[in-house]
């Protein structure tokens, strides 16, 4: 089995974040929060799908710079009738590793917060925690960028 190869993070003149390996990445894949809420998230018909469960799954088909989870992760959190724990899984074949990922965002004030809220440069899983309603302890972890 092959090792896991990271997309390596370019810049085009413009500062726009792309894959050096796999060219340019989707709009709504960098420093555009609110279109990836109006697409993915409106897509998905979220948070309405996760409210009043237990736990939710979000599968994506890809996790580019991670702002489809920053999105959702920030929705799930500020969203009181919420699941009590949600699971946001992302099937990527060259994710980008921790360090590039912050790299990406430190330019955008949208994500920068969020992100270093999520992962440290030393982690291979952001995860984040809080407490719901009920007292219950909850936590949300995305895995699958090499660190």
């Amino acid at each position: 089995m092959d090792k896991l190869q990271p997309a390596r993070l370019a810049l085009t003149p413009d500062g726009i974040p792309i894959s050096a390996a796999g060219g340019p990445l989707p709009p709504a894949a960098y420093g555009n929060p609110a279109l990836a809420r109006h697409v993915f998230m409106g897509g998905n018909d979220l948070p309405g799908r996760w409210q009043d469960r237990d736990r939710f799954v979000v599968l994506a088909t890809g996790f580019g710079l991670g702002l489809n989870f920053l999105s959702t992760w920030q929705a799930w959190r500020n969203d009181p009738l919420r699941c009590r724990r949600l699971h946001f899984v992302a099937i990527e074949s060259h994710p980008f590793t921790v360090a590039d990922l912050a790299s990406a965002h430190a330019a955008s004030s949208n994500t920068t917060t969020a992100y270093s809220n999520a992962a440290t440069p030393s982690s291979n899983a952001a995860t984040a925690s809080s407490n719901t309603s009920d007292g219950a302890a909850s936590s949300t972890t995305a895995t699958g960028w090499a660190g």
